[in-house]
């Protein structure tokens, strides 16, 4: 395996921004790696086993899968290994047209995959920043939920563990108790009986913990930051977090991370 480390390659926060290129012939789409954006590092595997080792070892936030002729059932095979270690990386088919892609494709895409480029060409690096950028409020809610992961109760784990993960979506409570395959009463009684508050007040605790991450990790505006946890504008970004916290939002996001967990801990009585 080898690592490209392209110039500055870390970036403001938690994550240096790192993309495996699985190309088992090496060639296939050996020009990618010259044309990765600065801030980006790219390691290069020639084999299934040395992506999925690396996934073990370190957060890759892109996968770009070389897709060649007689290769679909190793890439079927790696995409469900994967999937089922790392779910929230992105996976880019990159390949050359040829007859039978379509056909490919579309078993790939019954597998899991979030984009495709056609190489040469195919602009892989302008695919990966757009699928990047609406990802992090995903890998914001990852952070979170390690640093509140011991002080949940394991009856409301996996709601509060459902909100950070689907943060980026427009999902009602409603619709997250029947995700969790359970009543919208059923999830309100057992947050109470943890001394919970309601669904609502956890959800949005949720939102604003990752706002916060967003802010400070990425150095992303109010306003930017409020779309990617869906909240319609920065005035209601800004309100909510002075309701919940009695803090502006530029504030919390300002604070160490243990003052900004403390605040939450005071206002939700449980975490």
């Amino acid at each position: 395996m080898r690592v490209d480390r392209a110039r500055g390659a870390t970036m403001q926060g938690l994550w240096p921004i790192r993309v495996a290129l699985l190309d088992v012939k090496q060639n296939e789409v050996s020009g990618v790696c010259n044309t990765a954006p600065p801030n980006w590092v790219v390691h290069r595997c020639t084999r299934s086993k040395e992506l999925l080792r690396l996934i073990a070892a370190v957060p890759v936030r892109v996968v770009i899968l070389s897709l060649g002729p007689s290769q679909l059932d190793e890439a079927t095979h790696t995409l469900r290994t994967l999937h089922k270690q790392s779910p929230t990386t992105l996976v880019i088919i990159a390949t050359e047209t040829r007859v039978d892609l379509w056909d490919d494709l579309r078993v790939l895409a019954e597998v899991g995959i979030d984009a495709v480029a056609i190489v040469p060409g195919g602009h892989v690096w302008q695919i990966a920043l757009r699928l990047y950028e609406r990802s992090r409020s995903a890998m914001c809610g990852e952070v979170v939920w390690g640093e509140i992961a011991r002080s949940v109760p394991v009856a409301v784990a996996p709601f509060v563990v459902r909100c950070l993960k689907t943060i980026n979506q427009p999902l009602t409570v409603a619709a997250l108790a029947e995700l969790m395959g359970i009543s919208r009463r059923t999830l309100v009684n057992q947050l109470a009986a943890a001394d919970f508050p309601g669904p609502h007040v956890v959800l949005t605790a949720c939102r604003l913990l990752v706002a916060s991450r967003l802010m400070r990790d990425f150095g992303l505006s109010v306003q930017a930051t409020a779309g990617l946890v869906v909240l319609p504008s920065a005035l209601a970004l800004r309100r909510t977090c002075k309701r919940l916290v009695g803090l502006p939002i530029c504030k919390l996001a300002s604070l160490p991370r243990a003052s900004v967990l403390e605040l939450f801990r005071e206002s939700l009585r449980v975490l």
